[in-house]
């Protein structure tokens, strides 16, 4: 038989992840659909120019790979026929599904079959009389469908179930089940650290420059995401210092979707699902407490609060060494009172603090590791070298004009 020419057609074929979990047979199989068109397209002699395949795609909006190409293919004028095997694979949203059979598709002069609901927009029929009942009732199942999933999933969750796609900066999915997160150790080792210099006194925007001066990988950069942070931001930090995650506790539905909407939205904290001891913590609860406890606000200006104020003295002229920040604001550095009002009296004793508190951080661990026991220096390591320790230990640093160091302690261990 000779190949009707004057009809182009676009297949379209979709399958939802519903389809698949709920009726879990081969009916609604992308096989399947491609096998009845192809049928009816050979028995009708009509010209295949594509056919369009959205696997695991909602039917609830339109926003669909496979379903925008076949689009730009009707405006292009390379398509003015679409079948497809049902009118529930074309969509399962009333108005929009309406709104492209209706308007759409008679605009750009395009045929519209649907196989097996007998419904042909070239010829007049009962099956093309049904099309706003059966989209209705299309509409209908898919809420249905959605109402069922998501009282699967929320029963999952209250049972202590991980249902997230990544899991939370500082944990991984367990390989050996998918439904638990485990502790990554190099990124729990940077949830620590946040709390760490929080429980000591710095302010968001302080822990934000100390990150980024030591080039610590934001979660994004971490997981190696698609849209990459590259600096630390406040909000970043005080998520994982608000985050109960990390405690052991595991939150979800911190976000819910509305049926019909493309994106979530923010659900009240009072409907979040809470599951306390679900996995292995990365700080304590003391800690957590604590940190969430510091309702003064730390300002960012140079009288800061940082770890080794008033500790700090100049060999030259005895004046106490400060913290200044530079110009942009991004880093902070030592200096000599004495020289910030007359730099002809003293010597500008700069270093990058951070660097340097690093550097006394370390001596202090080696002094503990040598003079304790292994179990009481674990205990102090643990618990963080926090102030109150240092102030313990250390009498007074001293700083010359060469950025030599000499630490003078108070306390014999």
């Amino acid at each position: 038989m000779k190949m009707n020419n004057r009809y182009l057609v676009g297949a379209y074929i979709r399958l939802s992840k519903e389809d698949k979990n709920l009726n879990n047979k081969d009916s609604e199989s992308i096989k399947n659909q491609k096998e009845i068109i192809r049928k009816y397209i050979e028995e009708n002699n009509y010209k295949l120019i594509e056919e369009f395949v959205d696997d695991g795609y909602t039917g609830s909006n339109f926003n669909r790979p496979g379903f925008i190409r076949m689009i730009e293919k009707i405006k292009n004028k390379e398509i003015n026929m679409v079948i497809v095997k049902d009118l529930s694979r074309l969509g399962r949203n009333n108005i929009e599904t309406n709104e492209y059979i209706d308007r759409f598709f008679p605009k750009y002069k395009v045929r519209f079959i649907s196989i097996l609901d007998n419904v042909d927009t070239e010829i007049d029929s009962i099956g093309n009389e049904m099309i706003p009942f059966k989209v209705l009732m299309n509409e209908y199942y898919n809420r249905i469908t959605s109402k069922s999933i998501r009282a699967s999933l929320k029963s999952k969750k209250q049972n202590g179930l991980f249902l997230g796609w990544k899991a939370p900066f500082g944990y991984k999915k367990d390989k050996k089940d998918k439904n638990r997160i485990v502790i990554d150790k190099k990124a729990a080792n940077i949830v620590k650290e946040i709390y760490r210099l929080r429980e000591n006194g710095y302010s968001t925007i302080e822990i934000k420059n100390i990150l980024d001066d030591k080039k610590i990988p934001t979660p994004s950069v971490y997981s190696n995401m698609k849209n990459k942070t590259l600096k630390w931001s406040q909000f970043t930090i005080n998520e994982i210092l608000k985050n109960e995650t990390y405690i052991g506790n595991l939150i979800q539905g911190k976000r819910k979707k509305i049926f019909g909407l493309k994106s979530e939205i923010k659900n009240p904290k009072e409907n979040w699902i809470i599951v306390n001891n679900t996995h292995k913590p990365i700080v304590s609860k003391e800690t957590f407490n604590y940190v969430n406890s510091i309702k003064k606000k730390i300002t960012n200006k140079c009288s800061n609060f940082y770890l080794l104020k008033k500790m700090m003295r100049c060999k030259e002229c005895g004046y106490s060494i400060g913290v200044i920040k530079n110009k942009k604001r991004k880093q902070m550095y030592t200096s000599c009172t004495n020289y910030q009002k007359n730099s002809k009296k003293c010597f500008p004793h700069c270093m990058n603090y951070y660097k340097f508190e690093e550097i006394i951080i370390d001596t202090i661990k080696t002094i503990l590791k040598d003079n304790l026991d292994n179990n009481k220096y674990e205990i102090i390591i643990n618990n963080g070298i926090k102030r109150e320790l240092l102030l313990l230990l250390i009498d007074k640093i001293i700083i010359d004009k060469d950025k030599n160091i000499e630490i003078y302690f108070s306390f014999k261990l």
